[in-house]
This record gives structure tokens, sequence and C-alpha cells, in this order.
């Protein structure tokens, strides 16, 4: 009895922490580092946490799908940190090279 709870109190909760994924916390955009021969960005951020256990803090690394997209996302980055405006990033349960967090997607805060 104990150990079928035990096995059901796993597939419960396990899936939750293994697989995190949401909106990270208001962060302040400090530094942003765009490449040119990539579709990578990678951005430095003031307020935030480790959201996935292997992942730095406070860094994240943007992958665009495209040079369009890329344009978008390096706009959207250069307008945070120049207003002061805060940040929030879609975080999936990988790491990007480096040992950033990944995302594609990212909102800017009123």
């Amino acid at each position: 009895m104990k150990k079928s709870l035990l096995l059901l109190l796993l597939v419960i909760f396990v899936p939750n922490i293994t697989f995190a994924q949401g909106w990270s916390a208001p962060l302040t955009v400090t530094e942003v580092y765009v490449y040119g021969d990539q579709d990578t960005i990678e951005v430095v951020t003031d307020g935030g946490t480790q959201y996935v256990p292997t992942c730095s803090v406070n860094a994240w690394e943007i992958t665009a799908t495209n040079a369009e997209g890329k344009n978008r996302i390096y706009s959207a980055l250069l307008s945070a940190q120049i207003s002061g405006k805060r940040v929030r990033f879609w975080y999936v349960d990988t790491c990007g090279g480096n040992g950033h967090h990944a995302t594609n997607t990212l909102r800017l805060l009123p």
C-alpha cells in the first residue's frame, strides 16, 4: 500500500518539476549581446532566479527562426533597456548554449 501511494505521488509531482516552463518574473535588461552570424541573442538581466536547475541565473539565450525575428527581438530588448521597462521571458526546461535559459519569446511590460 505504501509503495503504491509513493508511486502515485511520484507520477503526479515529478512531471511538474522535470518539465518546467512558464513566464519569468519581471526582469531588468542589463546587457544584450548580438551575434551577426547567428540568429542568437544573449541577454543578462537583474531580478531573476534560476528557473531551470542547470541554467545560469539572469542569463538568457534567445534564438530566432530568421533574421526578421531576430531584429524584432533585438528592438524590444533595446527598448526595454533604454526605457527602463522590464521584460518577461518564456522559459522551458532546457538550457541553451553557455548554460543560459533557452527562450524564443519575450514580453515587454508596461
